[in-house]
Order: C-alpha cells, then structure tokens, then sequence
C-alpha cells in the first residue's frame, strides 16, 4: 500500500501489485478496486497492476472537487510516480477517465482496454434500440433514482452489470459500494462523466482504444459490435464470450496482446 499525493495536495490511496509492463485498472463509480480482485490476480502474473481509490472514496482523502479534469489530473500524477506508460482496463465511468489521460497525457499512458460499459454505450444503444442504453428513460429513472434512494440506485446498476451474482452476492456488494463512495461523491461524479463527451473522447483515442462486447449484455444490445465499431472506425471492438469480467482470462489475454504492441 503507497500513497501519492496529489498536486492540490490530496492523498490518494494507491495499491500495487506483480512485477512487469505496468496496468492500471480505472472502474468507475460503482466497483471499488476488491470487486476485482480475480482480473488484478490475473494480470498480476506477468504485469505491475495498479488500483486506486479516486479522491473522496475508500482509503483516499476526503477532499473535493469531484469533477473530470482533476480526476484526470490526480490520475496522472499517480502514474507518473509509478514509472509509466501505463495500460488502463477501464469500464464505465472508468473509461471516460482513463480515454483522457490517454489524449491528453500520451507519455503517461499508451491504450485503454474497455472490458464492460463501453464508453459510448448509450450513443450505440439508441442505434440498436434494444438495450438499457436505448432508453433515454432509463437514464432518466436512474437519475432521479440516485437522488431519492441513493441504496437503490446501487442494487439497480450492480444487478444489471453483474448478472453472475446472485441475490446475496448484489446486497453485499451493494453494502460495499455504498460504504466505499458517499452519496455525495457519487452524484457529483455521475453528472461529470453524463456530461462528458463520450464520442470525441473516444474519437480521439483512436486505435489506442480496444473494447470488448459479449452477447446478453443488457447494456449494449444486439448489433452493438458493428454499430460501436462504425462509430469508431479506428478504436478495435472484439465480440468476446461469456462476460469479460467473468472471464478474467479473456480480458488478460488481450491486455497481454495491447500491452506487448504498446511496448
């Protein structure tokens, strides 16, 4: 366990582990770093992989703001003091993040492998038209949602993210969750990465971008893998089996593939 401090002078809690190219691994808003511990296992056999826990979550300090660009710029002051380039597996919110660092800080970090909640689902999602993405509405509940019963807003994005959990395996993430982040943090940081440019971000990433979709996922919809890779004709969208993240081996392996051409 380390902790680095941020150039406003926050302390930010960082773990590492393994030896090799390094891997930094960015979740979003609603997976604390112990909720993947079977991936961070997995890289760790031949990678340095890095978690963290963003400004006012978990063991980092309490300490606002809680917007975009001083999440990428504490993001960057810890890669640099952990011997970059860096790889990022990033989802959600998480990619968003690790998308920016990436373009604007390219000495820093070299691709973004996104292995859930690609970072331009809920564009893909309204041309596909069959996923929770495509529904303005959803978003809408969600919102409202996260205001009024901040518990279930949690229960609702995990039990739809998370479909190899059963009930007791959501409420105790659940419980986690709601422990690692505030309510608080949780709203200022959703509004950020809603009002965040997904498409661009991603546009700008290029090939740096790889993304992984797998059939059944109720966020991203049938045809997801052509219309994701028509909107980003430069980024690499692979069709992967069973669920990236309850296939840490399938994500892994094409870190491991990313990493080397990076390299």
């Amino acid at each position: 366990m380390a902790t680095v401090t941020a150039r406003d002078g926050a302390q930010l809690h960082v773990e590492t582990r393994g030896e090799g190219p390094l891997v930094v691994i960015a979740f979003g808003l609603w997976a604390p770093p112990d909720a993947l511990t079977a991936l961070r296992d997995e890289l760790a056999a031949d990678h340095r992989v890095l978690t963290y826990d963003l400004r006012g979550t978990g063991r980092s300090e309490r300490r606002g703001p809680y917007d975009l660009a001083t999440d990428v710029a504490d993001l960057a002051d810890i890669i640099a003091a952990h011997a970059p380039p860096a790889t990022f597996v990033a989802a959600g919110a998480g990619s968003t993040l690790a998308l920016h660092v990436v373009v604007e800080h390219p000495d820093l970090a070299t691709a973004v492998v996104s292995p859930s909640g690609s970072p331009v689902n809920r564009i893909v999602g309204r041309e596909t038209g069959d996923s929770f993405a495509a529904s303005r509405s959803v978003f809408e509940l969600l919102n409202e949602q996260v205001q009024r019963d901040y518990r279930g807003f949690v229960r609702s994005i995990v039990a739809s993210t998370n479909p190899q959990l059963d009930d007791k395996g959501v409420s105790e993430r659940v419980a986690r969750v709601v422990d690692y982040v505030s309510h608080e943090v949780m709203i200022a940081r959703l509004r950020a990465w809603q009002a965040d440019d997904a498409v661009a971000i991603s546009r700008a990433a290029g090939s740096r971008l790889t993304i992984l979709l797998y059939e059944g996922d109720p966020w991203s919809g049938s045809g997801a893998v052509a219309a994701t890779q028509e909107l980003l004709p430069d980024a690499t969208v692979l069709a992967v089996e069973n669920g990236p993240l309850s296939r840490p081996d399938i994500t892994a392996g094409i870190v491991r593939r990313v990493s080397d051409v990076a390299a």
